[in-house]
């Protein structure tokens, strides 16, 4: 209602209201349902013969619940990509809460403006509902809290796969001529999968000769189940059975192979002779390996005993020449020592290629006269040239005292 203090004359005098509804040329303006859309500033003018008043103004602050929108009835999303629900709210006072519920889980519960779920699978489909709560403080009332609530359905789709907990036909089948062949399995897919099967016959085995055969399909929510039946089969049934599942989400195959049944004893004994063959190979295969491994082991053997007659032969030499050396000049030491080096010697007359075939016996030889000339052997059993030297000055000194 618009009020004037003071006019002359008071009587004749015009009004004229602007508000967010438009110009209305009254003294009061009356809403019978106050909307969001009633919000804005309000202004009136009064007039009379003398001229316009001043403009009043009054600001209208409308409160109002949350209104959701840019959510769509309906989200339609492939398996393993992000949910991402994002709502426009309009609401006068701001939100306070805004959370997220799914249907017949109670434990689902999301907190937050923007709904999102991340590498989404398909147990996430069934339907949701977001909640969007504010306060009004209207003038001279109580604080009232206003929710509001909005439904919608996420439909996860997600390509066909078999589904093990049903019936299903091996990949290898077989059957008796004139018998009944029966191939059948079970998917799970969303969207209902289109389903195909080809065949292809032993005969053209070589060739892409698939062709459409007649098959049924039964689809009850994601599971869908098709067979193939063949009555009385003969040799042309027997190939390859080739089942497709497609949707938008991708494409399931799987592959049945049907063979005639004295054919694969004939197959299945075939190869159990090639294994009993390869059996056999790899037992001649592990003994000629340990044979080659004992000849080696031998040869090692020969060969470390080869090396010491070496080192014995080189020892022997070496002590030869401590005994030719002119420093010792007695003559019965000198005599000794040349006896005993030509007998050397003559033991010593095979070379290292000769001495190979028969060193083990040579070696045998050695030990004997050993124990048959045990005043030889003491002679003769020096091995460092210090040793031999203070052997020859020992004897030396006691030929001087005699």
């Amino acid at each position: 209602m618009c009020v004037i203090d003071d006019a002359n004359p008071s009587t004749a005098v015009t009004y004229e209201w602007n508000s967010p509804s438009g110009t209305m040329n009254t003294q009061t303006i009356t809403i019978p349902t106050v909307t969001n859309l009633h919000s804005g500033q309000y202004s009136c003018t009064a007039t009379n013969i003398a001229g316009p008043s001043i403009k009043a103004t009054k600001q209208i602050d409308v409160h109002y619940g949350p209104v959701i929108s840019n959510i769509s009835n309906q989200q339609d999303i492939k398996e393993g990509n992000n949910l991402i629900v994002s709502p426009i709210v309009d609401a006068n006072p701001v939100p306070k809460l805004v959370w997220w519920t799914k249907q017949n889980d109670p434990i689902f519960r999301y907190d937050g403006f923007v709904l999102r779920i991340n590498n989404i699978n398909r147990k996430s489909s069934g339907n949701y509902s977001c909640y969007v709560m504010n306060t009004l403080a209207p003038s001279g009332m109580s604080e009232i809290n206003r929710t509001t609530q909005q439904t919608f359905s996420v439909n996860v789709v997600f390509k066909p796969f078999l589904d093990s907990t049903k019936p299903y036909s091996p990949g290898h089948v077989t059957a008796t001529i004139n018998s009944t062949l029966r191939l059948t399995l079970t998917v799970n897919a969303n969207p209902v999968p289109t389903i195909e099967w080809t065949f292809r016959a032993d005969k053209d085995w070589n060739t892409c000769d698939f062709v459409t055969i007649v098959s049924n399909a039964i689809s009850n929510e994601f599971f869908t189940s098709s067979s193939v039946l063949i009555n009385n089969i003969n040799s042309n049934n027997f190939g390859d059975y080739v089942f497709t599942a497609r949707n938008t989400a991708g494409v399931f195959s799987r592959r049945f192979v049907a063979m005639e049944e004295a054919l694969l004893r004939q197959e299945m004994f075939a190869s159990t002779k090639e294994n009993t063959g390869m059996f056999l190979a790899g037992i001649v295969t592990l003994v000629v390996g340990l044979l080659s491994l004992i000849s080696s082991v031998l040869f090692v053997v020969r060969n470390r005993l080869k090396n010491k007659t070496i080192e014995s032969s080189k020892t022997d030499q070496y002590s030869d020449v401590q005994r030719s050396n002119p420093a010792f000049t007695d003559p019965y030491t000198t005599l000794q020592c040349d006896i005993g080096a030509r007998a050397h010697q003559e033991q010593m007359t095979n070379t290292y290629e000769e001495c190979g075939i028969i060193r083990e016996a040579q070696a045998n030889n050695s030990i004997d006269n050993m124990k048959s000339e045990p005043s030889q052997s003491q002679q003769h059993g020096v091995n460092t040239y210090e040793e031999y030297g203070k052997r020859i000055e020992a004897h030396a000194y006691d030929t001087l005292n005699k």
